[in-house]
């Protein structure tokens, strides 16, 4: 039985599996849900030795069923003899209801299984004073709401943290970067091991207070930030599209840190920001931008390392560097490509490879990662109709997050969508086996079925903003009231919608239709 020690419990992790108490076999804490410093402070001193979680499902059965029900084997002799309690099958169905006596068709049914019945249990009453503690302590931390008054942050706290590949983990200089380098090793494509998240600071990117509010002054920081981030990135497509080598290696790797710090410094905030659209923006940087983003929240929510976040960072940020040698009048065309146009488009992953050989320090994964990264693991994308098993898990991750913020964007040929719908059509693509559908599922948690930075309706008409997902449900997030009956507000509340059981969200909705910006409700 995998029962694991408290003392092996992260603090400030996020929950793969269900957390069950040994002897009662309830759940402590849900799977999604943060291990917050306070609750495992509150395990602690309950004095358990282990809990058990588990991710097959088939052990998590078999454990209950233990804490649950005794076994024993019954014989013929006990033929029309009766019980003052229930008898169960090995799921916990009722074969014998209590008083019934066992007769020759009764034992013949019980004989298929091995003659072995269940009796339930007496919990010990002991445990389950410690499990009341339990959730009486829990209960209390959680009725002293920050929803009623959040903390304020009032000065925006960017590190400026640094990270690079040690020299054993970067492409060998000699070597060409191309696609015949990429389709002849396909080793590289091995699912990425997973480790306990190494960096206190990727952790924190995952449990910062959800619920806090932001100055305006701290707000235009991190917009300014964005934005010049938008510019940087900018000048690094320039000079590679001019082959202008001096530092694009330090410049990718300063732009790759700033973006990792920010989200640290306030994911929700960050995340919100990639709303911000602007006309006859260049959208192929605003999209690199935001697709990083959206990767490394997604690799944080993965359980990524603190390497594999960055070699995920690199591998967004120039994915898409091979569009600027695509003609602009196909980029911009307003019509359907034709099937010419469209073999043009589907060159740029190995434009991408071609621009890689400019840029020294890159990790060795980055060009089995960008060369990949609009496959589709039913075999269907391109360049090479690769099967799902033959993907890199960092391609995956990218094409989710490209495929999440161009859905988002406007196109010459289309409006874009609001985040909700978006995610709706990513969710509906994962079915089609176009994206893979685990990978979404965990980042929902992350982000919210109603992405961070949406606005929704209420059923009590109230226009909201979402704050921050719930990692224990992606369909109920937190939220910032905004809007009473087609009224902005001046004072703005907080939800949080899992213990507002007579709220729910009637609909997802455009900030243009209620006259709101996108740093409101932060």
């Amino acid at each position: 039985m995998p029962e694991i020690s408290v003392d092996d419990l992260l603090p400030g992790s996020v929950l793969k599996e269900d957390l069950y108490h040994i002897g009662t076999g309830k759940i402590l804490l849900k799977k999604g849900e943060h291990l917050s410093e306070q609750k495992f402070e509150i395990i602690e001193s309950l004095d358990l030795e282990n809990v058990f979680k588990s991710p097959s499902q088939n052990e998590v059965d078999e454990f209950l069923q233990k804490v649950k029900f005794e076994e024993k084997t019954l014989t013929s002799e006990m033929k029309g003899e009766s019980f003052e309690e229930p008898v169960f099958d090995k799921r916990g169905r009722v074969l014998i209801e209590e008083g019934v006596p066992l007769n020759d068709s009764l034992m013949n049914l019980i004989k298929k299984s091995g003659g072995v019945v269940y009796f339930a249990k007496v919990i010990d009453e002991d445990q389950e004073k410690i499990v009341k503690k339990y959730f009486d302590e829990v209960s209390k931390i959680q009725s002293v709401s920050t929803a009623d008054n959040p903390a304020v942050l009032e000065n925006a706290n960017i590190k400026d943290t640094e990270f690079d590949f040690d020299k054993s983990d970067m492409i060998d200089p000699e070597v060409e970067i191309n696609a015949g380098m990429v389709d002849q090793d396909l080793a590289k494509r091995k699912k990425p091991k997973r480790v306990e998240i190494s960096s206190e600071d990727l952790i924190e990117m995952g449990v910062k207070d959800p619920l806090v509010k932001r100055t305006d002054e701290y707000k235009t920081t991190f917009n300014d930030t964005y934005l010049d981030l938008v510019g940087e990135l900018d000048t690094l497509f320039k000079n590679a599209l001019n082959k202008e080598t001096g530092n694009l290696g330090a410049h990718v790797r300063n732009i790759c840190n700033r973006v990792v710090n920010t989200l640290i410094a306030d994911k929700n905030f960050v995340i919100n920001l990639t709303n911000l659209r602007e006309e006859n923006e260049n959208y192929l940087i605003r999209h690199s931008l935001n697709t990083t983003i959206f990767a490394i929240n997604i690799g944080c929510s993965l359980g990524y390392s603190e390497k594999q976040v960055f070699e995920l960072a690199f591998g967004a940020l120039l994915a898409d560097i091979g569009m600027i040698k695509v003609p602009k009048e196909i980029l911009e065309k307003k019509d359907k490509l034709t099937p010419d146009e469209f073999k043009e488009v589907q060159k740029h992953p190995a434009h991408s490879l071609d621009y890689l050989n400019l840029i020294k320090g890159l990790p060795s994964t980055l060009p089995y990662i960008v060369y990949q990264s609009h496959e589709k693991i039913d075999g269907s994308g391109y360049p090479k109709n690769r099967p799902a098993f033959l993907i890199h898990e960092n391609a995956k991750i990218i094409a989710i997050a490209d495929a999440f913020d161009a859905l988002c964007a406007d196109r010459p040929w289309r409006k874009g969508l609001i985040p909700y719908k978006a995610m709706e059509e990513v969710i509906k693509m994962a079915g089609q086996k176009k994206l893979d559908g685990k990978i979404i599922r965990q980042w929902l948690f992350s982000i919210s079925l109603f992405p961070v930075g949406s606005f929704v309706t209420l059923n009590d008409s109230s226009v909201s903003k979402v704050i921050s997902a719930n990692p224990a449900d992606f369909t109920r997030p937190n939220l910032r009231i905004l809007m009473k009956d087609g009224e902005k507000l001046e004072t703005h509340g907080t939800v949080i919608l899992s213990d507002a059981k007579d709220l729910k969200i009637t609909h997802a909705i455009n900030k243009d239709e209620v006259d709101l910006s996108v740093s409101d409700g932060f």
